[in-house]
Parts: structure tokens; sequence; C-alpha cells
């Protein structure tokens, strides 16, 4: 299987772009949509690949993350026990109360400016997985703040989940 013909993207395409293609079909494939639970294995098992040939052009990684001079990523940081569109909801409520959402792409892509402790900038990609989402973390400080690591983020996204009443 050719991970990027599946996503319909070229071979030399980046991570941007590979999880806009994926979110355009996942849109289309997912059971929820009346898509098909086996495209849609097929299409996150191209993702994961496509995500993962793409991130080893860009350079040595440890553990899934991408370290820049400002950012930091954490692939597949942590799952939430819920759909996507559950998942999103709840992210969007944790962001609301953390700080300002800046980019709202539902159920996929939440982008938000955490403004406890020091501006920080973070991005959460969800991917459906099995009945569960998956959530990768992008940390970046904002203007002039020191570097926040991923998994301080994560844990205060994770917290703040934690307290909310999911019934």
């Amino acid at each position: 299987m050719d991970p990027f013909g599946v996503l319909g993207v070229p071979r030399d395409a980046d991570e941007d772009s590979i999880r806009r293609a994926f979110r355009t079909r996942a849109r289309l494939e997912h059971p929820d949509t009346g898509g098909d639970a086996s495209r849609m294995t097929a299409l996150l098992d191209a993702y994961k690949e496509a995500l993962s040939l793409a991130s080893r052009r860009t350079g040595p990684q440890a553990g899934g993350r991408v370290h820049g001079s400002r950012a930091e990523r954490d692939v597949a940081s942590f799952t939430v026990d819920a759909l996507p569109v559950v998942a999103h909801e709840a992210l969007l409520m944790v962001a609301a109360m953390l700080g300002d959402v800046a980019e709202d792409e539902p159920p996929y892509l939440l982008e938000f400016l955490i403004r406890d402790g020091g501006d920080v900038w973070c991005r959460c990609d969800l991917v459906p997985d099995a009945g569960s989402t998956t959530v990768s973390v992008t940390v970046s400080p904002a203007g002039d703040e020191p570097l926040v690591r991923c998994e301080q983020v994560r844990d205060l996204i994770v917290a703040e989940l934690n307290e909310l009443s999911w019934d």
C-alpha cells in the first residue's frame, strides 16, 4: 500500500499537507458520516505511515517528538476514550478554560493560546482510533516566552479533561 496514494498527496508532501488530506478524506470515509469502516481503517493506517515517512525526511527524532528552535511536537501524545466529535468538543471546552481558541476545524484540529503562566501556542490534531481518539500535541511559546515541554502541556490538558463531566 502506498500511503501517499491513499491520501491523494505527492510522495514529497509535508506533514501539514498530509494532515489536511487526511481530514478531508476522513470526513467522507468515517463510518459516522456514512463511510466504510474498512476504508477508514486503511485511511488511518496510511495517515500514520505517511506522517512517519514525512517526519523522517525532516530530520532525526526521538520518541516521536519534533524539536525545533521554538516548537515541540509529541505524536500520539494521549488518547481520549471517545469518538473525535466528542473529544473535540471536550478539548474545545478545555481550550476555552485555558485561554483563547485561534483555529477550530471540528473534529480533527484545534489550535489555542494557553494564557496560564506565560503564553503558549498549542495545536491538537485528533485522529480516530478504534472507537477512541488519539491526540497529537504541538506547543510553541508565544513571543519571547521560554520553551515549554509538550509533556507539561499534555499533562495540563489531560488534567482538565479529567475534570470534565463526561455524562
